[in-house]
């Protein structure tokens, strides 16, 4: 599993769209899905839901994200991680 994926997974979430994502993240449309695939086929679940217009979350991942984002919360400086998290894979400083 790389961090990336699920980097992507969480812009998804919060864009709730790939392109929104994709945007988000400074990169193109199918490398935000080919990533989710890969790590949906990596371990061997579902993460979204797709259709032609949208895109929601299963229960696995509304359940992992309560818990992680309870664990997020309580971490120091949790918008300073996802910032340099998302500043990495644009190209910024590491």
């Amino acid at each position: 599993m790389n961090r990336l994926h699920l980097i992507k997974v969480v812009a998804v979430v919060h864009t709730n769209g790939f392109a929104g994502a994709a945007r988000k993240l400074g990169v193109w449309p199918p490398a935000v899905t080919r990533a989710i695939t890969e790590l949906e086929t990596s371990l061997g679940v579902r993460l979204l839901t797709r259709t032609t217009r949208i895109v929601s979350v299963t229960e696995l991942v509304r359940a992992t994200s309560r818990i992680a984002g309870a664990s997020w919360a309580n971490s120091p400086r949790p918008t300073s991680r996802w910032s340099a998290c998302t500043a990495r894979r644009a190209g910024g400083s590491r």
